[in-house]
């Protein structure tokens, strides 16, 4: 039995088309049973029209019905705030794409050639091994509860083995980078990474139900992974560790239509982003291509392929931790915003990739006029 609900608003002045909430209530649960999850979210925005529903349940006991307001684990959606912020301050001169590492962590490997640029579009060579790098996992299951600091977070960076020469290594996706890009974005602003998302993204954009931190939020639904062919609660267990090290780079949590108002704003504010930041975070970074081709920008994925191959209808960031995945697709030629979530990351021993999660953004494109 698939449990659903739903939940229709509209503000003052919208469109007149109402979103196709049976349509896409039809894709929630679909999702739900094809990805193999317990359950899942699914939000759409547009012309100050919003849908969200649910489908399935927050536990394997099917005790708890998923619902549409519950908060999960965005993961590396967060690479898409930290962009932000870091584009911020170049817009306001404090920084510059052009700018080294070395100007900060002098003795990182390469430092001397790294660009702020080159780590916003991963083409540093920084280290990828970072969660699956086997000394880094055993540190963090010996003490679930140990919340890294940021001394402790450029020690395991700079411990990763650089995966080529700078600029020159092609897409090497790098979340260890991104912790290096919050911690620059502190030693320029003399505030934490925590501190400068409340401050220039969670407080002006109204994001009540989104938060960087590395406790349980309210509200956080249940979230299984699976460890020696068992199902675990990721909700259930300590996971300091495991947030702490994600930081800049996957450490937040949200509900899905929070992530909705979010990249309304990300695409569509000039006083948030400029035209002219946001150009540059669609330019795919490794061969300086139009992202319309695929691959990956600055801080943003290229996602949903159009099924004539004519390239992609939509920008955006995917995101797992254990037990969580979660989707924020933006198809800009209907400003419509879309927010995918099942709790699972894993299912009968098969690890659930994002193509269930791409699938279901890609018919809400589809479903709505």
């Amino acid at each position: 039995m698939i449990v659903s609900n739903s939940n229709v608003c509209s503000s003052p002045g919208a469109a007149e088309a109402p979103l196709p909430a049976e349509a896409l209530q039809g894709i929630v649960t679909g999702l739900a049973a094809s990805s193999g999850a317990p359950g899942a979210v699914l939000a759409v925005s547009r012309a100050g029209h919003t849908w969200s529903g649910a489908a399935g349940f927050q536990d394997l006991e099917r005790t708890r019905p998923m619902h549409a307001d519950v908060s999960f684990r965005a993961g590396s959606i967060t690479k898409m705030f930290t962009g932000a912020i870091i584009m911020q301050l170049v817009e306001e001169g404090k920084l510059s794409l052009d700018d080294k590492l070395s100007e900060w962590f002098p003795k990182f490997p390469h430092a001397q050639d790294i660009t702020i640029d080159m780590l916003l579009s991963h083409t540093a060579g920084v280290g990828t091994r970072w969660l699956d790098e086997p000394a880094i996992q055993l540190r963090v299951s010996s003490d679930l509860g140990h919340v890294f600091t940021s001394e402790e977070l450029l020690e395991l960076a700079h411990a990763l083995p650089p995966e080529g020469a700078p600029g020159a290594v092609g897409l090497a996706y790098s979340n260890a980078g991104f912790v290096l890009l919050g911690e620059i974005a502190s030693r320029i602003t003399g505030s934490s990474i925590a501190e400068l998302f409340e401050a220039r993204i969670f407080a002006p954009l109204g994001l009540e139900h989104t938060s960087y931190q590395f406790d349980n939020p309210p509200e956080l639904t249940s979230g299984y992974f699976e460890f020696a062919g068992m199902p675990l609660d990721a909700a259930s267990l300590p996971q300091q560790a495991v947030l702490s090290l994600a930081g800049a780079a996957g450490a937040l949590h949200s509900k899905a239509t929070d992530l909705l108002r979010f990249q309304h704003a990300f695409f569509e504010d000039s006083t948030f982003l400029s035209e002219a930041a946001l150009a540059h975070m669609k330019t795919e970074g490794d061969r300086g291509a139009s992202f319309l081709g695929g691959g990956y920008g600055r801080a943003l994925m290229a996602l949903a392929p159009r099924a004539d191959g004519s390239g992609y209808a939509a920008y955006g960031h995917g995101g797992n931790l254990p037990g969580y995945w979660s989707l924020a697709s933006y198809f800009p030629e209907k400003k419509l915003a879309v927010t995918v979530m099942i709790n699972a990351t894993a299912h009968d021993g098969e690890p659930i990739d994002r193509s269930a999660l791409d699938a279901a953004a890609a018919a809400a494109f589809e479903a709505i006029p």
